[in-house]
């Protein structure tokens, strides 16, 4: 738009600098169409290429420079002619994951933006998979589906996972370097191989898994769940604070676990399971089945029941090895009918200092221990002493109308009266001697 002053000689008025200005009338009857792709560019990586007549081959190396890719999906190869491609996402790129598909042999390097968007999908069904070395310094964002990266990875950038969403570490070694961040409401699935992780883990949804995952950060890791059906490891202290599922799997020699207050944590199934760190539990622990080994590797794994803390025993089933420090409450809440010969077995060194709670069947304690604390037995319940060291100092208890069967010198049938509840009686026990040390 350009406005005139005219007759400026006669009207005494002068015109400064001029300008111009554009006005602008937008039709809203109708939306506007959304703005285009931004357009890249793409580039040879050389000025020239040399190939002999009749034989030998020139790799072509072809770059996009920015721009935004829409991948709707299908299937891209990299590997052929002896040669393996190599896609590079530049800084100001952007791959949008629209379809899914397969990415297959070569390498993909992100140090721009990748996007899997769209509404909530089943990660097992709808993803994409990059069967190729996958390198990222930028941002990965997985909004929708899953993303699977079943070959070697770096990742030294942002992994962002939203709720509903999977990413799958499978076979082959993945390092989340120092620099990475792992976030986000959705999953991570170590699903085999081994995951190596020394940057930020901050995720909220599950942190699954499956094959080994090893925590290197200096400082304590926190996650919102767990499911552990694999090998746990690296020197990091962790934290759990809403949930733990211990499926079956190892907990290898490294820094604590601690199983947070307010927190629901559970054994899953019958199967053997080994753990040879020492697990912090402050909220609830349920050991429903399957045997525990806390000896390996050379070290003895510790059980420590912190004050506040609960371990219940939902089942019959025995701990090996190691240490248990109860400073909280053991209590043990589903047992056999039979609890003289059916029994949870405690051979482990016990260190008894808050409440161990019976109301339900019988418990053997059949290695060294000692308690300072509370034993409470319920009708038809059954304490099995079988240890060859115990030692009950005088501030300890045995309350309730249940059984202590003492196979360490005799056998004691009796049912407890308010006598044999004081600490005359604990104290006659310990001249089986001191316990020794883990």
């Amino acid at each position: 738009m350009t406005a005139v002053i005219a007759n400026m000689s006669t009207g005494g008025a002068t015109l400064g600098t001029q300008s111009t200005a554009v006005a602008t009338i937008n039709d809203d009857d109708v939306a506007p169409p959304p703005p285009p792709p931004q357009r890249g560019t793409l580039a040879f990586g050389a000025a020239t290429y040399t190939v002999a007549e009749g034989g030998g081959t020139a790799t072509v190396t072809v770059t996009r420079n920015g721009g935004t890719i829409d991948w709707t999906g299908g299937r891209v190869f990299q590997s052929g002619f002896g040669v393996q491609g190599h896609f590079e996402n530049l800084v100001s790129g952007t791959v949008l994951l629209t379809g899914d598909g397969l990415w297959q042999d070569g390498r993909f390097e992100n140090r721009g933006t990748v996007v899997k968007p769209g509404g909530r999908k089943d990660p097992d069904q709808f993803f994409t998979s990059f069967n190729s070395a996958f390198a990222s310094s930028g941002t990965v964002r997985i909004e929708s589906g899953g993303l699977d990266l079943p070959r070697l990875s770096r990742i030294s950038g942002i992994l962002e996972v939203s709720e509903g969403a999977r990413v799958y570490f499978a076979s082959g070694n993945h390092l989340l370097e120092g620099s990475s961040v792992v976030r986000g409401a959705g999953d991570v699935q170590a699903s085999s191989g081994i995951v190596e992780s020394s940057g930020a883990w901050t995720l909220e949804g599950l942190t699954d898994i499956r094959g080994t995952l090893r925590f290197l950060q200096t400082s304590n890791v926190t996650v919102r769940q767990m499911r552990l059906a694999g090998d746990l490891d690296g020197p990091a202290n962790l934290t759990v604070t809403h949930r733990f599922d211990w499926v079956s799997g190892r907990m290898l020699p490294g820094g604590s676990l601690t199983l947070a207050a307010g927190g629901t944590h559970q054994t899953v199934g019958g199967v053997d399971r080994s753990q040879y760190r020492v697990v912090n539990v402050a909220g609830t622990l349920v050991w429903n089945a399957g045997r525990i080994f806390q000896s390996g590797f050379g070290v003895q794994g510790i059980l420590h029941v912190w004050p506040g803390g609960v371990w219940e025993l939902a089942g019959d089933s025995s701990i090996h090895e190691g240490s248990v420090l109860n400073q909280g409450l053991m209590i043990k809440t589903v047992g056999s009918s039979n609890p003289e010969t059916v029994v949870s077995t405690l051979t482990t060194r016990l260190i008894q200092n808050g409440t161990f709670r019976i109301q339900a069947g019988g418990v053997e304690l059949s290695r060294s221990s000692q308690s300072s604390g509370v034993f409470e037995l319920s009708e038809g319940t059954v304490l099995h002493l079988t240890g060859s060291r115990l030692r009950f100092e005088p501030a300890s208890r045995i309350s309730g109308a249940g059984r202590v069967r003492d196979g360490a010198a005799r056998r004691c049938n009796r049912r407890h009266t308010d006598r044999h509840r004081t600490g005359r009686e604990e104290t006659e026990s310990s001249r089986y001697g001191a316990p020794s040390g883990p």
